[in-house]
Parts: structure tokens; sequence; C-alpha cells
């Protein structure tokens, strides 16, 4: 089951990976879990874009050096007194504090002289107005003010502090504050265009703070600091001792004093308002990266886009925070391309493990598991033994073995018309095909043709092996796969001991069955005319036109379908009854061909029949029955039929008598020699078409059809080649000038009906290149 579903997303990858990636981003983004995640990578970002701030604020720092200064703590207000007007003469623009001024000093004096400062510097200073939650998990808000006195001459600021998961990352543009809306103190040290009224961002805290220019309230008070220093600056007093307490929790720099939260946070509006887009426009991003890597179909090259994407995702962020005041989310993106690439490498270790499990040892060929995972026709399973597999293992050793298996396999594919062959066993081949029985046994015929010349293996100096199959087929729908392919493994086995070519499988009964019921149901496919004959052109190979046909008998059972020659002529003639199938044919070819003015028609004629079945007389009549010429009518023969004895070489010698014509069918495939050829009353040669198929790929082959041709024509015989299958060996066979030629690349054996249509064609002049 496991290796089904691996198969079925290694044929679908792409789906597959697009929707990991589309789960991946609704899963992610819709569930809001990147805030962590999100977090540690604006931290990452800040640590990679360390910055300095602008060094238009400037810190004065309540130290440990000015505590010792003062020695005491809280200072007397009159010294904050003093300290702005320092400021305030040396030109600062604005004076805020981070110092609590809420409740008035034990000594009211020094509000009064606090007071007075603040008046002095004209509404340049700010202080702070306090904001805290009530408890931890409340949105109930405590504030307070600083005391009226001291409000009078100075500007409002908040400076409420926001924590996300312990930490501080954002800050405010303004909060109410008891009725008062009070500004953040980043948001009146910003110097920036109009701000927001109200809303949170993001700090930059890719501003380092130890970059903002400081100096001691020790030194400010003691006047030993430049006044310039602080022209046309901002100046923000706080706490950043250590024992004042004052500190936070922030980004990559831990722990700091709560006044350069405001200091980082003004810094930050100083660079523009910050803009966050969320996570989508980078989603999109990753989802785009991962459909363009889908549209192609090599997994490095996917692998190398995904990567690529990842960076993209990671780099894109880093670059409009560093040159603009976007900030955009990428941990939904980055999750999105990262579970892409994961379920790359899950597709490629998969693929791994269903490669070792679905692929032969020793050939590597794709096995039978492989074929059962695989979508596969319905309709015939064919199986294709090796008959020789023992002694070729045994003369080669392993390794040439599974070569040489390879080299079946090659050839296998190229004779299966399309469909795909796996290797069942360490002899047996098996592909599944839609066409009925009667086309694959076209098919299989032109297998003997393909492994006939042997097959060359080794490197340099290559050996030929003589390789022999035997083919079987199982057409019962009703089975499974790999019992349908063990049907027809079986069927190659009868085939084999049968000495046939091929066989179809049929269980013990019904072949049992079958037999005992032949001969009687040929009898009745002859009454009812499910016997017919098919013929095949002839064509003459100098002027292209159609000479005349084979004519070859078909059987289509009402209940079996097509049941091919092979299965019921053997049994025909070992219970000697060919007689009544070859005049049934014969007299059906007459009738056909009788009225086609000057066309031939060749009839196989059975060895059975020579010497012991009176064959002049009936053909006479017959012929003389339709009005047929005899010189219009072909006998063929086999080689072997022409070894049949005095009895039979007379009975040629009378049907020749009679201007009938004698065919030696199959030559090269029997045992004859120049003697038969000598003493048999033949007219015509034809070649088998083992070797003809093979005359453009063997010379060997080419050598034996070309002296064969030479010897008929000294012998004053005409030569027809079989299985002609492509234009280059009809070329090659008029270069060696045969007569005529026969096979599917001008014609297939067909009814009478479309043979007449083909003559019909033909008659017009037309030259005849392919099968219509």
């Amino acid at each position: 089951m496991f290796i089904r579903f691996a198969d079925m997303l290694l044929r679908h990858a792409r789906a597959f990976l697009l929707i990991v990636a589309c789960l991946t981003a609704v899963v992610v983004a819709g569930l809001h879990a990147t805030k962590s995640q999100e977090s540690a990578l604006e931290a990452l970002r800040a640590t990679v874009l360390r910055r300095p701030a602008s060094g238009q604020t400037v810190l004065v720092e309540m130290d440990a050096k000015s505590i010792n200064y003062f020695k005491s703590w809280p200072w007397p207000r009159g010294i904050h007194g003093r300290v702005v007007d320092i400021l305030h003469a040396a030109g600062a623009r604005r004076i805020a504090f981070d110092v609590d001024f809420t409740s008035a000093a034990a000594d009211a004096r020094q509000d009064q002289l606090f007071a007075r400062a603040l008046a002095r510097a004209q509404h340049s200073v700010i202080l702070p107005g306090s904001l805290e939650l009530v408890s931890a998990g409340s949105t109930e808000m405590l504030s307070s003010l600083p005391g009226a006195r001291l409000a009078e001459g100075s500007k409002l600021a908040n400076i409420f502090v926001q924590f996300n998961d312990g930490i501080v990352r954002q800050s405010n543009y303004g909060k109410m504050i008891e009725g008062r809306y009070a500004p953040s103190l980043a948001a009146y040290l910003a110097d920036s265009a109009p701000l927001p009224r109200s809303g949170d961002f993001t700090i930059d805290w890719s501003i380092d703070p130890g970059t903002v220019p400081s100096v001691s309230y020790a030194d400010v008070f003691a006047g030993r600091i430049d006044p310039t220093f602080f022209r046309n600056r901002n100046v923000v007093i706080g706490a950043t001792a250590s024992t004042m307490g004052d500190r936070f929790a922030v980004p990559i720099y831990k722990n700091i004093p709560g006044v350069y939260i405001h200091l980082i946070a003004s810094e930050t509006l100083r660079r523009g308002i910050p803009r966050p887009v969320g996570q989508l426009p980078m989603l999109g991003l990753a989802l785009a990266i991962v459909a363009g890597a889908c549209l192609s179909r090599r997994g490095i090259f996917r692998m190398a886009m995904f990567a690529a994407g990842g960076v993209a995702v990671l780099a894109i962020p880093l670059l409009l925070r560093w040159f603009t005041p976007i900030i955009i989310e990428s941990t939904a993106a980055l999750a999105t391309v990262f579970a892409a690439m994961l379920a790359q490498c899950w597709l490629w270790t998969t693929g791994a493990v269903v490669r070792r499990i679905t692929l032969a040892s020793g050939s590597h060929l794709p096995n039978l598991l492989a074929m059962t995972i695989q979508p596969q026709p319905r309709g015939l399973s064919v199986a294709v033994r090796l008959r020789n597999h023992i002694e070729t293992t045994a003369l080669l050793g392993h390794a040439a073995q599974a070569e040489l298996l390879r080299r079946v396999h090659e050839r296998l594919q190229l004779a299966t018309e399309g469909a795909f062959v796996y290797q069942i066993d360490e002899r047996s081949f098996a592909w599944r095909t839609a066409a009925d029985i009667e086309r694959t046994a076209d098919v299989i015929e032109g297998l003997y043709a393909v492994f006939a010349a042997g097959i060359p293996i080794g490197q340099g100096r290559k050996q030929t092996i003589d390789t022999t199959i035997s083919v079987g087929l199982c057409d019962d729908e009703s089975i499974d796969l790999e019992e349908s392919v063990a049907n027809a493994m079986l069927a190659a086995d009868q085939a084999a001991e049968q000495g046939v070519r091929w066989a179809r499988y049929v269980s013990r009964e019904e072949e049992d069955d079958w037999r005992l019921t032949l001969l009687g149901e040929v009898d009745r496919a002859i009454e009812n005319q499910h016997l017919w004959v098919a013929y095949q052109p002839k064509i003459d190979l100098r002027t292209g036109r159609i000479t005349g046909a084979e004519a070859l008998v078909r059987w289509t059972h009402p209940e079996r379908g097509f049941i091919a020659p092979d299965r019921f002529i053997p049994i025909v003639e070992e219970n000697g009854r060919i007689d009544r199938l070859t005049f049934y044919v014969l007299e059906q070819s007459v009738r056909d061909f009788a009225g086609l003015g000057d066309l031939k028609i060749a009839v196989n004629l059975s060895m059975r029949l020579l010497g012991r079945t009176p064959l002049v007389a009936p053909i006479k009549e017959i012929l003389d029955r339709y009005g047929m010429k005899p010189h219009r009518l072909t006998l063929e023969i086999t080689e072997s039929a022409a070894v049949t004895g005095a009895d039979g070489l007379a009975e040629l010698e009378a049907l020749r008598a009679l201007g009938i014509a004698i065919s030696i069918d199959d030559y090269g495939t029997g045992q004859s020699t120049l003697s038969y050829l000598q003493k048999l009353p033949a007219t015509e040669l034809k070649i088998d078409r083992s070797f003809v198929q093979l005359i453009l790929a063997s010379r060997s082959d080419w050598t034996v059809v070309d002296s064969t041709i030479k010897l008929a024509h000294a012998l004053g015989l005409s030569v027809v080649a079989e299985g002609v299958e492509s234009q280059e060996i009809m070329d090659a066979l008029r270069s060696m000038e045969c007569d005529e030629q026969q096979g599917y690349f001008t014609g297939r054996p067909v009814p009478i009906a479309k043979f007449l249509k083909r003559i019909a064609t033909d008659d017009t002049g037309t030259t005849v290149e392919r099968a219509a």
C-alpha cells in the first residue's frame, strides 16, 4: 500500500510539492503560529543590519558617577532646574526627562526652583506622564501626571513601555492619560512629519544604543561639557545606573536602561513611519517561487529554485528594512519554501527506495512490483519467456546475462508499439496491451523476426547470442494483474511445449473442453461463416502496384472472440480434419478473386494433405466452378512440406501441370538444400520475415537475402519478401531486384470488402508506397 501511495506521489511530484507548500502556507499563516519565529527573524535582521544612531538626540546619563557626585537620591529638583538652564542656554532644541515627577517634592521650594527653570526654557522641556498596567494580563491602566506647577511650564509625554512575551519590541505614537492626549516621548524626539495620534510601531533594534551620544549628568551640572555639544540637539535625561533599577529586556541587547527604549524608538521614527505590510506579500512570493520551480521536471533544478527562494525570502525583508521603513513578515513564507525543500528531499529518498525495490537485481529493469503499481491498460497480459536461459547463463555468467536481459528488453520495447515492458524474473518479461489478440498476434510475429538474428553483447569484440523465445497471452480481465501475468507465463511455457510461437492461457478444464469441442466448433464456424478469410496485398517492387494477395484464415468466435490460427490449426491437423478447412479457405479465396482481373491469390497448403488427400481434381473443380484461370492461383507450401516423399512430389507436379503456381513459404527457416529447390516444381520463393526485417541492421542477413534472390532468379523462380515494415527495407529489397513484397508497411490482412476498396484506389494508377 505504501509503495503504491509513494509511487503515486512520485508520478505527481510537482502537484505534491504545490500541495505541501499551500498547506504549509495556510496552516502557518492561518493559525498565526509565527509570532515568536517572526520575532526571532526580526532580531536576526537587526543583528545583521547593525547601524549607528543619527546623533540628533543626546543622552544625559544619570549614571553611577552622578550618583556618587550628588551623594543622595532623589536629587533636589533645583538641581534639575539648573541643568535645564544650562541645556537651554547651550541651545538644546528639546529637553526631555525620563524621570518621575508625578509626586510633589518633600521641599516645596525645590518644586518652585524647578518650575521657574521650566518657565525660562519656554516650553521646550518635556516631562513624562506614567501609565502602568494594574496587573499582569490586565488591560486596566493606572495613570499619573506631573504636578500642576511643573506641568504649566512643560509639555506632557507618555513613557509607557509595552511588553511582548516579556520583551520590549514596540513603542506607541501616543496615549490618553487622565483624559489628556500625551504623545510618546519617542514621538516628541523624532522631529518627524506629523505622526499618527495612536497605535503602536515596531522599534528598529538594528540601531545600536551604544552609538547614541551621551554625557554624564554630573559633568553637565559641573559645566565640564562644551556647550556647543547640545546646540540644535534634543536632549534626554534618564537613569542608566544599574542601582536605579530602571532596566528592561529588549531584543539583541538583553537588559538595557529604559531611557534607551525611548531613544531607539525615536531613531526608528526618524527613518520614517514604520509600515508593516504583514505576511501576504512574501507568502505570495514564496508560493510563486514554488510554483515556478515545479514547472521543471528535474528535482535538482527544483531544489536549486527552492534554495534561491529561501535566500530571497530572507534577503528581501532585510533589504527593505535597510532602505525603507517597510516591515514585512517572512516566517510563513520561509516555512512554505522550507516545507517544499523537505518535500523534495522526501521525494528523492522515497524515489530511491521505490527504485530499489521495483528494479530487478542485475539488469536493473522495472520488475513485477513496478508493473503492479503503475496504471496498466485493460486488455491482454503478454509474457515472453527466454527458452535457453539456463544455457546462456552458464555460458555467459551473471554480469553478461544482465546485459543480455537489457538488450532483450530494448528489443521488446521497440516491438510492443508503445507498451512498457517489465522484467518478471530472470528469464521472463511481460506487458499489458489494449490491442486485441489478432493485433497482438501480429506483434508477436514481429518479435520472432527481431530475435532471429541473435543479440550482440559485450564491448569492442561483441558476442552474438542466439535467443529463443516463447510467448503467452492471458485475456481474462476478471483476475488481477499478477495472476494474469502468471497465467500468461504459463501460456508461454505451453507454447514452448507445443512448438508454436505463442499460446493463449486456458485453464486445464477449459483446455480439455476446448479440445473435445474444437472440431465440432470448427465445423460450425465454417457453416456460420465465423471462419473468414483475410487478404494481405502483395506488391510489385518495380511498379509499386498490387499484384495479388495471400489468403489467411481468421476465426472470430461468438464467445471467445478472435482465435489465432496457431491456436486451432495444429489441433485440426492432428485430428486429420485439415482438408475441410483448407478447401473452405481455397474456395472462399477463389470465389472472392475470380472476378478480379489478373490479380493472383495465394493459399497455404498443409503438408498433411500432400500425398494423402486427392488435391488435383477438387482444386480444378473449384477453379472451374468460379471460372478462374489456374495460373492465378498459388499454393504455398513450407520447406518441411517439400520432404513429404515421392507421392507428395508427384501431386505437386500434377498441380503445376494444371497451371497452378507453387510457392515455397518461409524459406530459410527449414532444412532445405539446393537439391530440394532443383527437384521441386516451384515457381516462387518466399523469404521469411526473420531475415527481411533485419537486413538493415545485420550484414549477414543482407547477404542471405541478396544471395537467395540471386539464386532463385538463376533457378527461374520469382521472389517474394515477407514482413516488410519500412520504406527503407522496401528500398533495399528493390535494390536487390526482389520481385514482390508483403508486410504491414504496405498492407495488413483485411476482409475482402476492404481489399476491394484498396485495389480500387490502386487501379487509378496511384503507386502504392504505404498501406491506406
